[in-house]
Order: C-alpha cells, then structure tokens, then sequence
C-alpha cells in the first residue's frame, strides 16, 4: 500500500515541478542548452490584475534588458525563423510567441503584437514559424511564452525574451500595429475559473482549443487557433482589434471626374532572390544591404525593386543570379574581392571573384579588377621577344 502511495504522489498533475525556456535564438540570459541556471527556468509567478510591479516586469521578459554578451539576432520579415526550446519535465502544454518594438521601454510599458501559436509545444522540440511580412523593420524584442497545463484547471508560465534586429519591405511603422500590454490588462486568464480558462490537456474529449489573443496575421503560423471568435480567445481583456483602414475614397478633379489616390512611395529595393540555404551567405544582411541602396543605385545584379516574397518551404534556392556584366578580355588582370561592406573576408569570396575571372567578368560590389604586375612584365617580355626574331 505504501508502494501504491508513492507512485500516485509522483503521478499527480499537481505534485510536479516543470521546468522549460526557449533555447534558440538565444534568450536574454545567454544559457542556450544543458541544465545550468535552472533558475532560469522555473515558473514566473502571475496573478490576474498583476499588482506587484516585479511580477509583472518578469510575467512579460524574464531578464530586464539585453545582454551585452549575447549578440542580436537578425531576421527577415516574411522568411521563416528556427525556435527551439527545452523542457525538464514534459507537461501538457501550449506556446506563444509575440515581437515588441518598444525596446527602451521598461517592461511594464512595452506594448506586443502576437506572431505565432505553438499548441502542443511540449510534443516536439523546435519549429520554423514565419516572421509576418507586415512587420516593419527595427530593433525588437522577441517573446516566448509557455502555458503548462499540467496543474489544470490553473496554468504555469514560463517566459524567456530575444532582442532581435528585424530587416522588412514593410512600409509600415511600428505604431501603426494594433499591439497590446501583456499584463495591463492581462491577456491571460490565471486559472480555469477566470474568463475562458484554459483547456484540459488530460482530457481529449473535452474542447481543445488554445487560450489567447489573435496574431498580427491569423492566416500563418498556427494563429487560427485563437483567431477573433474561437473559444478561448482573449481579444476582448484588451478592447476590441483595431479594423484596418479603408482607402480614402477618390477625389474630384477639375473636370469632375474621380480620380485615385496618389500613388504610393516607390518600391523599396529587395534581394532578387533567397541564398540562405547556402553557407556563405547571410540573407539578413544580404537584405540590409539592398535596402541601404537608393532607388537610383538599385542594381538589378543583385537586388530588384518591388517585394520579395520568401519560399513556402525549406530554402531550395540556388545562389542569386549575379547577372554579371562582360567585361573585354583583360589581359593582366585578376578578379579580387573588394573587401568592402559586407565581403570582407578575403576567404569566403576570393573563391568567388577567382571563378568569375576565369570567366571573363567581375562584378561590383563582391569583385573587381586588379592588375598583375608580373603577368603584364611577362607578356612584355614575351612581346619584346618576338619583334627581335
């Protein structure tokens, strides 16, 4: 009977401890993997209301502010991003993740808009999600959020933030989303009893739906699952969503006749294409880079104006196409880096700029011509040889 005793007391939903953090990109404390700093870890007290200003600072990022030892991640809005996380104990379970612009300010202040839905979390360990295209690009921070279910009808939290650089063709500005405070007022409910709770994970005959608000984007990363009118969503604990504007109605010219709206800005200048599957290139900087360029110096060898829309699956794509420009035959003459901007490593691309001269071109801004001293004093010579016969 003892026996019996024990085995209950460690199959209890609410006699076990849970532990879980998200491990890439790397979170604010800089402990990607293993077990250290378990501490890290544990549950983040919350309380609906959330009156204690300590609670609710680490209910929204653990960590204050970034950690200079632990480098910024980039990413591309509307390509896709790897999460990877771990769980010390695997209970029943729902994540979130949501993106802040609000960097400077304190955590009580910072005011998020929601990306993904990863239901079920606990069953699998990573998940590439989409960065939603519509985000415009800065810095931000990227928080992940962990609803353990294991002690239904209550919840465990568990939080860990990102401090991201986000490169974006969105022409929107970060105060044109529809974001919302994590906890004035809270966006979740603090157990089964308040509001929409939260669903039994130990009873799948009973509705399963996942418990928070809609995302910026309901049509990509799982986000139907709590899209304006499903069961638990929890829109209305922060008003309801903001409609999207309608375009202002035509105008009356001279003549009487309607006419359109001016015509928006120009396109901005985006990468012809994506190389991240291939190792030596970075697709966050290679976008940052055609971004930087005007529309005037927007080169169609690597960058193009308009959108750029990502791949729907795994990166396949082969390199850009450089659309070399051909250069006459120049003899004396090798292709080098430049070694400027972002194709400064003399290792990575000197294989590049040697192919391309041995097929008679150079491209800017990767390449350019050098003259070889010793080639041209050899054709000299070889020249001078030939009138003395």
């Amino acid at each position: 009977m003892l026996l019996l005793d024990v085995v209950l007391y460690l199959l209890a939903p609410n006699r076990c401890y849970a532990h879980g953090k998200l491990t890439v990109p790397t979170p604010r404390d800089g402990i990607s993997t293993g077990r250290a700093g378990l501490d890290q870890n544990n549950p983040v007290s919350f309380e609906s209301g959330c009156d204690d200003e300590n609670t609710c600072d680490a209910f929204v990022c653990r960590e204050a502010g970034p950690n200079p030892n632990v480098p910024i991640k980039r990413v591309v809005a509307g390509q896709e991003l790897m999460l990877q996380w771990s769980f010390t104990a695997f209970h029943v379970g729902d994540c979130s993740v949501y993106i802040s612009y609000d960097v400077d300010e304190p955590r009580s202040q910072q005011k998020y808009v929601k990306i993904a839905n990863l239901f079920d979390c606990k069953s699998y360990p990573s998940k590439r999600i989409t960065i939603p295209a519509s985000l415009p690009r800065g810095r931000a921070i990227l928080r992940w959020d962990w609803a353990a279910l294991h002690v239904w009808p209550k919840v465990e939290f568990y939080v860990q933030c990102v401090d991201v650089e986000i490169s974006s063709a969105s022409t929107s500005s970060p105060a044109s989303l529809d974001s919302f405070s994590i906890t004035n007022p809270p966006i979740y409910p603090d157990n089964g009893n308040d509001g929409v709770g939260y669903r039994n994970g130990f009873d799948r005959g009973s509705g399963q739906e996942m418990t928070g608000p809609s995302c910026i984007d309901d049509t990509i990363n799982d986000c139907a699952r709590t899209a304006p009118g499903t069961a638990r969503n929890t829109d209305s604990r922060r008003g309801s969503r903001q409609p999207t504007p309608s375009p202002p109605p035509p105008t009356l010219s001279p003549t009487g006749n309607p006419t359109t709206a001016k015509p928006s800005p120009s396109p901005p200048c985006v990468p012809i294409g994506d190389c991240g599957a291939h190792a030596w290139c970075d697709q966050a900087k290679y976008a940052e880079w055609c971004m930087a360029q005007d529309s005037n110096s927007c080169s169609s060898v690597f960058c193009q104006s308009g959108s750029f829309t990502a791949p729907t699956s795994e990166p396949t794509l082969a390199a850009p196409t450089l659309g070399p420009t051909a250069l006459p035959t120049s003899t004396g003459k090798r292709c080098v880096p430049t070694l400027e901007g972002y194709f400064t490593d003399p290792a990575v691309w000197s294989p590049t700029c040697d192919a391309q001269g041995q097929a008679n071109v150079c491209v800017a801004p990767i390449c350019r011509w050098e003259a070889v001293l010793v080639q041209a004093s050899a054709k000299r010579h070889h020249f001078l040889v030939s009138e003395s016969i």
